[in-house]
Parts: C-alpha cells; structure tokens; sequence
C-alpha cells in the first residue's frame, strides 16, 4: 500500500495516537471569525471588546466542530480496519489522511461519518442555544448550529471531493462494479458543484437586488476554485480506468551496488528502469533516465551506479495494487521524479515514472525530487 502521506503544519496533539495537525492558513479563518462581528458593530470600545470575545470563541468552536468531523472520519476508517495516519485542520476545513478500501461499502460508511458527527454537533448547539435563550451564550450556539447545519447539508451534496461525492461514487462503484466509473461520475458532479459555490454569491445578491457581499465572494470563489481542481483530478483519475501502479510500472533492472554504469550496457532499453541493489537482493535507490544521461558516456566506465541514485525511502515504495487515488496522494506526499513497485513479499514489479503518472492523472508535473544523489557508501 502506498506510504503515508506527509502532513503539513504545526502538530497540537494526538486523539486515539492520530496525530493533529494545524496549517498556517487556518489562521486566516479564525482572524474572519474573530473580526466580522467587530466590523459590523457601530458602538463603543467595550462594545467591540465583547464581539472580538465572542467572535474569538465562535473561531475555536467552529474548528472544535471541525475536528469532530475529521475525528469521525478516523474512529469510522479505524473501525472498517484502514489505517489513519493524521488529521489536519486548514483554513477550508479538515482532512484525515487515511488509505481508501477496496470495497465500496467501507468507502461510504468512511465519507457518511464525517457529515453525521456535523449534524450531531448542530443539534447539540441547537438544544443548548434553546436553554441559554436570550443571552451571548445562546446568540453564539445558535450561529454554531446554523453553522454546522449549513455545512453539513454542503458537505452532502454528491460531487467529490466533497463526502456527499465520495458516497455517490462508492453507490455508482457498488452498481457498476467500477470504482473508476463512480470517480468519474462524482467527478463531473463535484465541477457542477463548484461552479455553482462561485456562482452562489452573485445570484443571492441578485435576488436581494442588492450588491455582491466582496467578503462573501472571495470565500466562496476560493471554496469553488479548490473544489474545481479537487473534481477534476477525480474525473482525470476516473478516465484512466481500473489501473493499478503495477500496469503503469516500467520494467525494472537490477544492477548491483559497486558495478559502473558500463555494466548497464550502453542505456537502458525501451522503456526499463534502473534499481541498485545490496548484496542480499534488496533495493536500496532507483536511478533516472536523466541522472544516467548527465554522466559523459566516456566516463560510464568509471562512475559507479550508487553515485548516480537517489536513496530509496519508504515514501518511495508503492504497492503494486495502488489505485489512481493512492498514487496521488503518494505524489503529493513525496515528490520524486521514480517510485518502486513492490508486489506481495516485496517483490520487484518495476518503477513508475512520476511525470507519466501525473499526466495519467491530470495533475501538475511533479517538481524535481529533493535529495536526489549518491547512495551511502
């Protein structure tokens, strides 16, 4: 199965031994939350005081809210026996970062956790607004309530990436038999969606025959341009099929630790790529076509092949099942310019070329791997 991925941000603590992680820009979004009520007020300083206070606490609460849903995320993943490597909290939201199943059934029950814990935090807010009636307390549950209610019934809609397209996409790959057909689905579902946030703004103004809210646009045009490229490496990923890294792997040879590159044979041929191994059979680092081609022919003779590759890491390793989904998220996670497939055992299946997959995929050309160098001596 492909590594876990790398989280980015500050790490806050753990839930259940799943570490939780905050980004930088989720900053942003409380700094929203806290200043909104304060520019809407016309009073004096304690006036303003109070709604920086209450703004402060509806910023904590929301991402409170948010937490419980990534967190149902986990227990559900944990629950169907997928490993949960971290949640992380941005300014658009959450993400738990776990491996999706092979079965359609445990991808629904995953995705459908994580809007049903946002409706169990509404209807909470709602009953406690109702007790603290008349009050700031009361003012603050009712906006989490709504809050809440109104992202849970978003996160609901069926276009990916939202959970309401995962779900579709698990009930189309249940019907169909195609986990692939339901990615594509869901994923022309979700570019529907996302022209529809970025639209939302401008037709409420037009209703209201009032102009669009400049706030409210930049927010919903940011949600829609992340939800646009979020749908469309679905559906990129839905059009290459029911494939696996092993049917886009390249060949592989293995060459041994010590030799020169002479011993390669000239190149490599057609499509084979080049894995240096230890004296026990193990890769130890992969070798590109363009380190090869950057050493002089008249010095293949003298240039030993661990000079020329870069140190295979565990984030380099896929398995051989991983599904388009899978191999983006190694990509992301891991940037490299080659990836070892490895079947079951560790068996060598051969070595993905990460710009081929990315074009396969309809994501952007991976940069060049960092550390890319000579093997430990």
């Amino acid at each position: 199965m492909p590594a876990a991925p790398r989280p980015q941000g500050l790490r806050v603590g753990r839930v259940w031994g799943i570490p939780i992680y905050v980004t930088w820009s989720a900053l942003f979004t409380v700094v929203l939350f806290a200043t909104y009520p304060v520019a809407r007020l016309q009073g004096d300083g304690a006036a303003h005081g109070r709604a920086l206070v209450v703004g402060v606490l509806f910023a904590v609460l929301i991402y409170l809210s948010i937490l419980m849903h990534e967190i149902a995320h986990a227990w559900t993943a944990r629950r169907v026996g997928l490993p949960v490597f971290s949640v992380t909290l941005g300014m658009l939201g959450g993400v738990t970062a776990t491996r999706r199943a092979d079965r359609p059934g445990p991808d629904f029950a995953v995705a459908a956790a994580g809007p049903a814990a946002t409706i169990v935090v509404a209807v909470l807010a709602a009953v406690g607004a109702h007790l603290f009636a008349g009050g700031e307390p009361g003012l603050l549950l009712t906006e989490l309530a709504l809050s809440n209610a109104l992202v849970a019934v978003y996160n609901l809609l069926p276009g990916l990436p939202l959970d309401g397209g995962t779900m579709l996409a698990a009930v189309v790959w249940a019907v169909t038999g195609s986990d692939a057909r339901g990615r594509l689905v869901a994923g022309w579902v979700g570019r529907v969606v996302a022209l529809a946030t970025m639209a939302a703004p401008f037709l409420l103004a037009a209703r209201a025959h009032t102009s669009p809210n400049v706030v409210l646009v930049a927010v919903f045009v940011l949600i829609g341009i992340t939800l646009w490229g979020g749908s469309s490496a679905a559906v990129a990923q839905g059009r290459m099929g029911d494939v696996s890294a092993a049917r886009l792997a390249h060949p592989a040879r293995a060459v041994a630790y010590g030799a020169v590159l002479a011993s390669v044979g000239g190149g490599l041929a057609g499509a084979e790529r080049l894995v240096v191994c230890g004296p026990d059979g193990r890769v130890l680092g992969l070798v590109s076509s363009a380190a090869l081609a950057a050493v002089p022919a008249p010095r293949w003779a003298d240039v030993r092949v661990e000079t020329v590759a870069r140190q295979l890491d565990p984030g380099l390793v896929v398995s051989a099942d991983a599904g388009p989904h899978d191999l983006a998220a190694v990509l992301g996670a891991h940037p490299a310019t080659e990836y070892l497939v490895t079947g079951p055992d560790a068996a060598v299946v051969g070595v993905l070329d990460a710009a081929e997959v990315a074009t396969r995929l309809g994501l952007r050309r991976p940069a060049a791997a960092a550390g890319a160098g000579s093997l430990p001596r």
